[in-house]
């Protein structure tokens, strides 16, 4: 039998029973457009263009089809407004802990951060 590396196989996500996945997916749905409308310019001027004029207008994860795109030259437009990661960056600066950049094949590269959760 082959051994898991508790990085690859995390049992209790993976064998979630489907409604419980439901509902974790619908709670962590919840947060991240509440954390983004909080913590991101960029996307809740996105949101609010698009008809939600606050994080609760959003709706539930099964109309997630409602939710403005993002296109690559808006990102590069945010980068370029407010360099170097751009209006659309969610992270505070204090808890970047990576920085992450495209190669620009098709544009100017973009560049991306990752944070520490509080």
């Amino acid at each position: 039998m082959a051994q898991h590396d508790d990085f690859i196989f995390r049992p209790e996500a993976e064998s979630r029973a489907p409604a419980e996945q439901l509902a974790h997916d619908r709670a962590a749905y919840r947060r991240q457009i509440e954390y983004l409308y909080a913590a991101s310019p960029f996307h809740r001027e996105k949101l609010i263009a698009a008809g939600f004029a606050d994080p609760g207008a959003v709706g539930e994860l099964d109309e997630i089809a409602k939710l403005p795109f993002t296109e690559k030259d808006e990102l590069r437009a945010s980068q370029a407004a407010q360099p170097p990661l751009g209006r659309h960056c969610a992270a505070p600066a204090e808890q970047i802990v990576r920085i992450y950049s495209t190669s620009g094949t098709t544009g100017l590269g973009k560049i991306w951060a990752s944070h520490r959760k509080p």
